[in-house]
């Protein structure tokens, strides 16, 4: 198995998962893979409209710092925007195309793409499914199986075991007898 993994060009310090055809997947295609499959059955016409604010920005002559810096925004908006990985609000929409300084048939072309981009798809329900959800069941399935958290950090990939513990495993009563006498003590309270 080491050798089938080094054969791919996987990395043996790396944690990896088993894929579908027999071979062996890095864990940050996940993400990748995620965002394709919560792709919203609406997501043609969420790229179309960024790929448009993109190229309204691009011939207005404005880089994305510049936006950022103008509107107030933090650095990584205007970059989600234009990849649609951000949903446009039409209040950002209309300081945009102000800021890109569209008028007319355009902007209302645009406007009506954000109305169409913001309505909720079908995968909007999916968009609490992350890469970190899947870590995050690995590791309470191995602590309930008994796994020490040294066991799970090697699984999910990190070099320290507080790391691990501190986000991925969740705490349990370790002292049912604290938590009896704190619950007697709530109840005589009320």
């Amino acid at each position: 198995m080491l050798l089938a993994r080094a054969a791919q060009g996987i990395r043996l310090e790396q944690a990896i998962f088993p894929d579908s055809r027999g071979g062996f997947r890095d864990p940050s295609n996940v993400n990748r893979d995620l965002r394709k499959a919560r792709s919203p059955i609406g997501g043609e016409v969420r790229r179309a409209l960024s790929e448009q604010l993109r190229t309204a920005r691009r011939d207005a002559g404005t880089t994305q710092q510049e936006v950022t810096r103008r509107l107030g925004w933090s650095s990584s908006r205007i970059s989600l925007i234009e990849r649609a990985r951000l949903k446009v609000t039409p209040a950002d929409a209309a300081a945009l195309l102000d800021l890109y300084r569209l008028r007319g048939q355009e902007r209302a072309t645009l406007l009506r793409l954000v109305d169409e981009a913001s309505a909720p798809s079908e995968a909007d329900a999916f968009s609490w499914l992350t890469s970190h959800v899947f870590r995050k069941t690995t590791a309470t399935i191995l602590d309930d199986a008994g796994q020490s958290a040294r066991l799970i950090a090697d699984q999910l990939g990190h070099a320290r075991p507080s790391m691990t513990q501190d986000v991925y495993m969740g705490r349990k009563a370790k002292n049912p007898a604290a938590a009896a006498a704190l619950e007697v003590a709530l109840r005589s309270n009320r």
